[in-house]
């Protein structure tokens, strides 16, 4: 749109270019009514085809210019010519922010915490009040951010957003390319990315992320599409501002994260709260002044910045704007005032001040100027000018002086003191008539440059500002004049840079008297870090070769940009569990860089030390850094894991790079330890069972043994106790013969004595007969046991295996340590099969009833109940296979523990489960199922495991013989 420069549109004048969008350009353009500078929007031609488009422009445009706000720029107009649509704004001179912040990265500086802060709470409170007014932002960052030199609480600046409410009109048309109006993908919340509908939260968000770059130097999410924008603001967590910067706040670093949180519902709810917060973690009475919490080198106001590039802005393009000197005859100061006027001021002998007082020599009233801001010497051959420790600043070509540091004046650089510029005009500079540059325009006069003394040689360059990039090539288009009376041959040359830059010069170039020629200068600074950025002052020199002393000269400044460009590698890539690691970084680039490093994986099973790292590598060099892992937790039997990870390396400016590696972990235990355990467990078990099995064979023996001798002894006792009790009969009368046969029975019970021995054998000795018997002895049974008696004595048992007899069991009947038999089962008794080799004695109710139950025989649970009669026991239940319900009616039974069911086959060992059973009294009560119990004593040999234990109840015995 450049082409609309000149021209007036309804009745705004375009004057100059100022940037170029999606959606349009801005134009510098002149209010021919009011009189005043403005800034003047064109949108493209085709959105003005689109009638949608127009009605909602016009809407926006309409709700904008009501708002009124000193942190928004004013609307003033807005309307449709020549099949334009326009918005006319304030004009705020000056670069945007984000140039700013760029400026301020290639010069390795950085506006401090505080005065960050302070700037991103005023924004705030302007985006509360336009939200107030129903008019969302949709597109905040530095670029829509300018300042306004006028103080703002505790800032000597304003801060402006521009912009509002575009970037919705710039979504409705469909505008996705990157750098539109409809969002900048850095810089868009999770729901903006994803096309959802939009509140006050999205721009809170927008604003944490310009607050997370104006303090820590970087963004939070490196998003340069919508794909990314997407990735990046709804799935990645964004990085600790703290990591980046270890002195900020910890209170400010979780204001700036509760602003990025990806759930809207968790930030705060509106920009006030949000300005709020920052008010409360920085109070705002508090200093902006510079502090060492930067996250580059030097720390520098925006003020300042701002001053620099109004003067960069204008450059030595102003000179355009000096009105042609009248007198060139003596040395003189031209200046330049806001209002467009200007004057000359002769140089004095002993220099000259600038200020705001009128006793200055040179008079700026302006509130941007000290009453005495700079001073102006000149020492016969050289002019200099010294900041006289000026609140603003004195900028010479665009930079800053030192307060009371000289600085040469040459006549070339534009000398800025407020809004005022200055140029100096030397007497001794012949200017050529009528140079003509290669577009065919006239070359000011003040910009042509001759020889001393007899002033043949001119020279005049086109441009003085230059800007290359490393490994792009610039020209310095100039003009060569012979301003002599002779033909002659000039040569240029170039100094101020190194040799190797200047790819091409132009060759002797002979000149008729009065005649001049084109020539191009070609400078290429090579790719290479040694190509620094910066800025740097050039001399383009002509000569003529006949005359040695007729040199011409001229001053340009040409800027080489930053590039970046590095390497790295990590080494080793697989790393043991806690050896080091290393990160080595080469910087290619021609400017300072700082690089972030983060160590993560995918499956959160590494710690590293340290997490994120910072390196400030200098241009050229390289720098490394170390790093360790190990897994969180140690694996305690396997081999080796292999554990992927990534480390990721953000610069400021280039998309990450992402080094890939792996630690490799060890077990406590190797593998092969579980195979050799097995092995030697089973080794141990099979020794063991053989071991067990000869002692018991050998017991079984001695056991068998002895009861076959106290069986005998048994028996022989039993047959003379029967006949000493039939001699006795035979002799009594017929009369008392039942009451001696009971006396006599009575006498033979308690004669019979079963005395242990010695060896702990008894011996049966019968007291009530008529002839002496052999006293038959009897090895005592390995099974006796103990039953607890209804008056709390326990009553010692013992069950006999009576050989041909059976098996008898047997009680002691506490009065002669003798035992009495109170039950016999004849061998081959069905019953007998029921003892089998566990038998409990149980009484219950008033000790009345006596129980025997044997279990686990041939691996089936079986429950025999017993009932004593007087004389012997008589069986009323019995139930193999599970458990048995039984109630007893006349006596309330009740079991001291419980019984279990099998829920497996009983002829399968390894069961799965039993349930335990509890009774209450009157029945059995089914509980909860016990999975797999473990069986406590001697299982079969097919099971080594999981099996029921087997019940024992306890019983008791009556004292009294029956």
């Amino acid at each position: 749109m450049e082409e609309l420069i000149g021209k007036t549109i309804s009745r705004y004048k375009i004057l100059a270019l100022l940037g170029e969008g999606g959606m349009g350009a801005v134009f510098k353009a002149h209010d021919v009514t009011l009189q005043r500078d403005v800034a003047f929007k064109i949108m493209h031609p085709h959105f003005a085809r689109q009638g949608d488009f127009k009605e909602r422009f016009l809407l926006e445009a309409r709700a904008a210019a009501r708002l009124d706000h000193p942190s928004i720029v004013q609307v003033y107009d807005f309307g449709q010519a020549n099949g334009m649509l326009y918005i006319v704004m304030e004009f705020i001179p000056g670069d945007n922010l984000g140039k700013m912040l760029q400026d301020l990265r290639t010069q390795n500086k950085w506006i401090d915490v505080q005065e960050a802060v302070n700037l991103v709470r005023l924004v705030s409170e302007a985006l509360h009040y336009a939200h107030g007014h129903g008019i969302l932002h949709r597109d905040i960052k530095p670029g829509n951010v300018m300042i306004e030199p006028v103080e703002a609480d505790v800032l000597p600046y304003r801060p402006v957003l521009t912009d509002l409410g575009l970037a919705k009109l710039a979504g409705s048309a469909g505008l996705t390319q990157e750098g539109s109006s409809m969002g900048t993908p850095a810089y868009m919340s999770p729901e903006q990315a994803l096309g959802e509908d939009l509140d006050s939260r999205s721009d809170v968000y927008s604003l944490g992320v310009l607050l997370f770059e104006l303090v820590t130097g970087r963004l939070p999410f490196p998003a340069r599409t919508i794909s990314e924008a997407i990735r990046y603001h709804t799935q990645e967590i964004p990085p600790s501002p703290r990591s980046i910067l270890p002195a900020l706040p910890e209170m400010l670093e979780k204001v700036i994260l509760c602003s990025l949180e990806k759930n809207r519902d968790k930030r705060y709810k509106n920009a006030a709260d949000f300005a709020a917060a920052l008010k409360t973690v920085l109070p705002a009475g508090e200093s902006s002044t510079p502090t060492e919490a930067t996250p580059l080198g030097t720390s520098i106001s925006l003020i300042t910045q701002y001053q620099q590039s109004l003067a960069a802005g204008r450059g030595q393009s102003v000179l355009q704007e000096f009105a042609a000197p009248a007198d060139r005859s003596q040395n003189k100061i031209q200046v330049l005032f806001a209002n467009k006027t200007t004057q000359a001021v002769p140089m004095k002998a002993n220099g000259l001040v600038i200020g705001r007082e009128d006793d200055s020599d040179i008079v700026v009233k302006s509130s941007k100027v000290s009453r005495h801001h700079t001073r102006i010497d000149f020492d016969g051959t050289r002019y200099q000018v010294v900041d006289l420790n000026s609140t603003n600043g004195t900028y010479l070509g665009g930079s800053r002086l030192l307060p009371g540091v000289p600085e040469e004046w040459e006549p070339e650089k534009v000398l800025q003191v407020g809004d005022a510029y200055m140029r100096l005009l030397l007497a001794d500079k012949k200017a050529a008539a009528s140079v003509i540059r290669s577009d065919g325009t006239n070359v000011d006069a003040g910009q042509v440059y001759t020889s001393p003394g007899e002033g043949r040689v001119g020279i005049a360059l086109e441009t003085q500002q230059l800007s290359v990039i490393p490994g792009q090539t610039v020209n310095i288009p100039a003009v060569m004049v012979n301003q002599g009376q002779i033909v002659d041959h000039f040569k240029v040359s170039v100094d101020g840079i190194p040799g190797q830059w200047i790819k091409s010069l132009p060759p002797v170039t002979q000149l008729m008297p009065g005649m001049q020629q084109g020539v191009v200068i070609v400078i290429q600074p090579p790719r290479d870090p040694q190509s620094r950025a910066g800025r740097y002052s050039i001399t383009v020199r002509t000569a003529s070769q006949t005359a040695k002393d007729q040199v011409a000269e001229t001053r340009a400044s040409l800027t080489v940009m930053p590039y970046l460009e590095y390497s790295s590698d990590m080494h080793p890539q697989r790393l043991r569990t806690n050896a080091p690691g290393k990160i080595t970084l080469q910087n290619k680039s021609n400017v300072q860089e700082t690089f972030a490093l983060g160590w993560k994986d995918r499956a959160d099973e590494i710690i590293f030390e340290p997490a994120q790292a910072r390196l400030s590598v200098p241009a050229g060099q390289s720098a490394v850094a170390e790093f360790r892992a190990k897994p969180k937790q140690k694996i305690l039997l396997g081999g080796e894991k292999i554990h992927p990870f990534a480390v990721q390396i953000q610069t400021s400016q280039e998309s990450p790079q992402t080094l890939n590696g792996e630690v490799v972990s060890r077990a406590i235990l190797p593998a092969w330890i579980i195979p050799v355990l097995l092995s030697l467990c089973v080794i141990a078990s099979l020794a063991g069972f053989f071991v067990y099995r000869g002692i018991n064979d050998r017991a079984e023996a001695t056991t068998q043994a002895t009861y076959a001798q106290a069986t005998q002894v048994f028996i022989a006792a039993v047959s003379t106790q029967q006949s000493a009790s039939q001699t006795v009969g035979s002799v009594q009368s017929a009369k008392q013969e039942t009451e001696q046969a009971g006396t006599a029975i009575a006498g033979t019970k308690q004669a019979l004595a079963l005395t242990p021995g010695p060896t702990d054998t008894p011996t049966v000795t019968p007291t009530a007969t008529t002839t002496e018997t052999p006293t038959p002895t009897m090895t005592q049974p390995p099974q006796d046991g103990n039953s607890l008696n209804c008056d709390g004595t326990f009553q010692r048992f013992r069950i006999t295996d009576a050989g041909s007899l059976g098996k008898t069991i047997s009680i002691d009947n506490h009065v002669d340590s003798t035992w009495l038999t109170v039950f016999t089962i004849s061998s081959g008794d069905p019953m007998e099969r029921q003892f089998g080799d566990d038998v409990g004695l149980y009484t219950f109710g008033e000790c009345q009833q006596l129980v025997v139950i044997p279990f686990l025989i041939n691996r089936i649970m079986e429950l025999a109940i017993y009932e004593w009669n007087g004389s012997g026991l008589t069986q009323v239940f019995y139930k193999d296979g599970e458990y048995a319900t039984w109630t007893h009616e006349e006596n309330g039974f009740v079991f001291e523990k419980a019984v279990y069911k099998f829920n497996e086959p009983a002829c399968c060992p390894c069961y799965r489960e039993a349930i335990e059973y509890t009774w209450n009294g009157e029945e059995f009560v089914e509980g909860a199922a016990v999975l797999n119990p473990t069986f406590t004593g001697t299982p079969p040999l097919e099971c080594t495991s999981k099996l029921l234990p087997l019940v024992t109840l306890r019983v008791f015995i009556p004292t009294a013989t029956p």
